[in-house]
């Protein structure tokens, strides 16, 4: 029996001000998405609906589109930035990831 993939909603979290080739953290990541098949947008997880797959994507990072792909593709990932063992770096203004009582999100992972 073949099952249906839950459908992928994408929260962009953290972006940068900064302008990179004329656009946004937000535009800039969106195109990237899109190109990847993600057709969902959220600005919070409250919006998404309980059966659904969720991308959390810092905006003030660059990714190649074969990171982007990859992040799409595979279920229950976490990609970190830095050394194995060093503090990673906190996002301090990102509602999404601020909550307590987000499945699978605890205040040391961002």
């Amino acid at each position: 029996m073949k099952t249906t993939p839950l459908p992928l909603y994408a929260v962009i979290v953290c972006e940068s001000p900064l302008r990179l080739w004329g656009l946004t953290s937000r535009q800039r990541l969106e195109r990237m998405l899109r190109r990847a098949g993600v057709v969902n947008f959220a600005e919070d997880l409250e919006s998404i609906p309980a059966q659904s797959s969720v991308l959390l994507i810092r905006g003030d990072y660059l990714y190649d589109d074969r990171v982007i792909s990859a992040l799409c593709r595979k279920a229950n990932v976490v990609l970190r930035a830095g050394a194995a063992g060093a503090p990673s770096s906190r996002c301090r203004s990102c509602p999404v990831l601020s909550r307590r009582g987000t499945p699978g999100i605890s205040s040391a992972d961002h």
